[in-house]
């Protein structure tokens, strides 16, 4: 099948992630597909090492208060949508994740009778997909309870491949975490890409008592390695943790940001989690981590709050869940786009 596919994903890894895993399970079943990212040159896909195209485009993130920035945000935006025009203008389907880069991305669509698909990962969506919905031939989310009021197809996040094997096996065996004792207990701290400071602090803080009672592996964030780290043969700090997979099955609790990837992982994989929402946005990440604290899988806890001292308080209480597996497994996403992605464009070929 050939064609041309344009994805809207720049900023986080939660808008990139879920993006190159269905590209490249779309490019794997078409090799003549003609894929091509777009994103914003501050964004982490700026630096991302990736076997797609990228394009970039100005970033005119929507003003939440008056400022000197909101009085010129119409004439960034107007940049961002005229650099977005030629790109969607060679495009059959775009396909979008949400942030600032989709919202111009959506209009060039609209204005060029382009079909949109849309993906949203938060419980609580963005003013970008929010919009684009509108439009959009088709709209998947990952929610329950957002896929209710928005009629929309709830999929799941499109999750990288060895999460979805480690998935597999867990749901095929029934099994959720199994309880070590001793040192043997394992924790994985996630602080995003680029790190998070105030969970970074906190592990440091308290890795003195942590270290006596089981063995830590850190992604402290791009950058942060090179820091004065404390030095204990049980704790293994790195910048970033390349093979997930083996880092979550490693795992009997996972200490991390509630960010939309994060939280579907954790879900699928029935692992038990310390989760501290980050308070940004639209507060998403605090519903993003109700559903694992309602299913027993997480304890939640502010970021104001978390500190090294609540962590040696409550790490006996986290390490005591009983995480479950869901009922319905969402391990199909990136299948499930593709081939709607698929059929757009056999569409398009034939009008």
């Amino acid at each position: 099948m050939a064609g041309r596919v344009l994805f809207a994903a720049g900023g986080t890894m939660g808008h990139i992630g879920p993006a190159i895993s269905v590209a490249e399970l779309l490019l794997e079943r078409n090799p003549a597909l003609d894929i091509e990212f777009v994103g914003t040159k501050s964004g982490l896909e700026r630096t991302l090492v990736s076997k797609f195209r990228w394009r970039y485009i100005a970033k005119a993130p929507l003003p939440r208060a008056v400022s000197i920035s909101s009085l010129i945000f119409p004439f960034k935006f107007a940049l961002a949508l005229l650099q977005s025009l030629p790109l969607v203008r060679k495009s059959q389907v775009v396909v979008g994740f949400g942030g600032y880069v989709a919202t111009p991305i959506y209009i060039a669509a609209k204005i060029l009778g382009r079909p949109i698909i849309i993906h949203e990962a938060n419980a609580l969506a963005g003013f970008a997909n929010r919009l684009g919905r509108r439009w959009a031939k088709s709209v998947f989310v990952n929610f329950d309870s957002l896929g209710a009021s928005w009629n929309a197809e709830t999929i799941g996040i499109p999750l990288r491949k060895g999460i979805i094997e480690l998935a597999s096996r867990s749901h095929q065996s029934s099994r959720s975490d199994t309880k070590r004792v001793g040192k043997n207990r394992r924790i994985l701290v996630l602080g995003g890409s680029t790190g998070s400071a105030s969970i970074n602090r906190a592990v440091w803080n308290s890795l003195g008592a942590l270290v006596d009672h089981c063995t830590i592996r850190h992604s402290v964030g791009i950058g942060n390695r090179g820091h004065n780290l404390p030095q204990d043969p049980n704790y293994r700090a790195e910048e970033f943790i390349e093979e997930m997979a083996s880092a979550y099955e490693e795992a009997d609790l996972v200490i991390a940001r509630a960010g939309a990837v994060t939280c579907a992982e954790i879900r699928e994989l029935g692992k038990r989690a310390i989760l501290i929402p980050l308070g940004h946005g639209n507060g998403e990440q605090t519903l993003n981590a109700r559903e694992l604290v309602e299913s027993g899988n997480a304890i939640a806890v502010s970021d104001g709050a978390f500190s090294g001292e609540w962590l040696q308080e409550n790490l006996e209480r986290a390490l005591s869940l009983s995480p479950t597996l869901p009922s319905r497994p969402l391990l199909d996403a990136s299948e499930i786009m593709a081939t709607r992605i698929e059929k757009i464009l056999r569409e398009s070929s034939r009008s």
